[in-house]
């Protein structure tokens, strides 16, 4: 949103989720400095937290230890997760499950959670974002993921979905 908070990778182990200034995201897997720079389009949003579970078309899987190692979101782990996807221009889907902290649930790992968000046709782009009880998903003021959980944490960061529509 015009402003700059980081203009470097700290590491180069981390998949950017990057929304471009028509809304689009672009999924950028361990991008390097040179990368960042570099962009055929105009960033208006990063996030890194990951990793990518569907970058153009093309469904990952963390089917090795050297895959699993490779990200840094206890993706064995049975946990919360939160998923933010693309279909079309401007058409999003936010995908989310609960975790082991909710009645009568266990949590999903990243695989499984990759295997729900592709079970969803046409998503070109999807990128895991941080769960447990980092994540929350509100729609019309009600918190929608993990409603039983009574865990609440402050948070910093927000995608933010507005529409200037009305019936």
């Amino acid at each position: 949103q015009g402003k700059v908070y980081r203009t470097r990778c700290e590491k180069e182990e981390f998949d950017i989720l990057v929304i471009d200034e028509k809304g689009d995201l672009h999924i950028l897997e361990k991008p390097d400095n040179e990368t960042l720079k570099n962009l055929p389009f105009t960033a208006v949003n990063g996030f890194t937290f990951g990793p990518g579970l569907i970058i153009n078309g093309e469904v990952r899987q963390y089917n090795t230890k050297e895959d699993y190692l490779a990200v840094d979101c206890a993706v064995e782990k049975c946990a919360q997760r939160m998923c933010l996807a693309q279909v079309g221009p401007l058409e999003y889907l936010c995908i989310g499950s609960e975790g082991p902290e909710d009645p009568d649930s266990t949590g999903v790992t990243l695989d499984q959670v990759t295997d729900l968000v592709a079970s969803f046709e046409g998503i070109q782009n999807a990128y895991n974002l941080d769960g447990g009880s980092s994540t929350t998903m509100v729609f019309k003021g009600d918190k929608v993921n993990s409603p039983n959980n009574p865990k609440r944490r402050p948070l910093c960061d927000m995608i933010y979905f507005a529409t200037a529509w009305e019936e």
